[in-house]
């Protein structure tokens, strides 16, 4: 499902409309550039910096369009206090039209990691894909398909994208690190959607003098690597048990420090 119809509302074009007037048609007509946002606790998190990879991405694809951050802000606000929502994700698009852009939020399923997988890791597998324009979010439903056919049939968390070369790129709806020693391994940026979780990852490591290495790394090579975890919207900061048949640390002390101060910026 693409939105949640259990709640009452959604808004399109700054109008607060009940679900179940919901057109599902729009999802066939056109491209959007999106941002999903998590409610915790009766807030947005990191609001600002989605905002800002949304512009990001309009200026990559349309080059002169601004979108209304203010707008956006209402919009979120009044989405959330008319549904009486204190947990969950929101969608915000900026559906291309003739006349412009639609602007449309609306709440849409999540998958939170639960307290086992938090302790004792997630399993992946590999998606042989690629996004055409990974450094802009827009819709991508054939990845985004594709990723839910093999997490159902696997009974998964997540797969794991590799490009036509072998190099692992991210995750299919997350980014992702290796760790090996006391370093932290990610593919190049041009290669991946730079996550907002995955940014606030990036400043911890700098306060805290974990060097990154922005490198390629071979999806036959993960044996090489002491452990791995992702970071995104829904799952925060989650750490990987295995990868196809490779198995990882769990509780590495890297990741644990990662961890530990990435729980305090959401408590900040």
């Amino acid at each position: 499902m693409k939105y949640r119809n259990d709640l009452k509302y959604y808004i399109k074009a700054d109008q607060l409309i009940p679900i179940e007037e919901f057109d599902e048609s729009i999802f066939n007509t056109g491209e959007s550039v999106y941002e999903v946002v998590r409610i915790q606790n009766g807030r947005v998190l990191f609001l600002a910096d989605h905002l800002e990879r949304m512009q990001h991405s309009l200026d990559l694809i349309y080059g002169n369009f601004q979108c209304s951050k203010s707008a956006l802000e209402d919009d979120l606000r009044l989405l959330v206090q008319a549904n009486k929502i204190t947990e969950g994700n929101i969608k915000m698009e900026l559906r291309k039209k003739d006349e412009g852009f639609l602007r449309l939020l609306y709440f849409i399923p999540h998958r939170y990691p639960s307290q086992e997988q938090m302790s004792n890791g997630i399993r992946m597998r590999f998606q042989f894909n690629e996004r055409p324009n990974p450094t802009a979010k827009i819709s991508n439903w054939k990845v985004r398909g594709n990723a839910n056919s093999i997490i159902d049939e696997h009974q998964i968390y997540e797969t794991l994208l590799v490009n036509a070369d072998g190099f692992i790129t991210e995750g299919s709806r997350s980014n992702i690190f290796f760790i090996k020693d006391k370093n932290l391994y990610s593919a190049p940026e041009k290669w991946i959607l730079p996550g907002i979780t995955r940014a606030k990852v990036l400043t911890i490591c700098k306060v805290q003098g974990i060097e990154v290495l922005h490198q390629k790394i071979h999806h036959t090579k993960l044996s090489q690597f002491d452990a791995a975890f992702i970071t995104g919207t829904s799952p925060g900061v989650l750490q990987i048990r295995e990868i196809e048949d490779v198995e990882f640390e769990i509780n590495n002390n890297i990741y644990t420090q990662i961890l530990k101060a990435y729980f305090k910026l959401l408590q900040s």
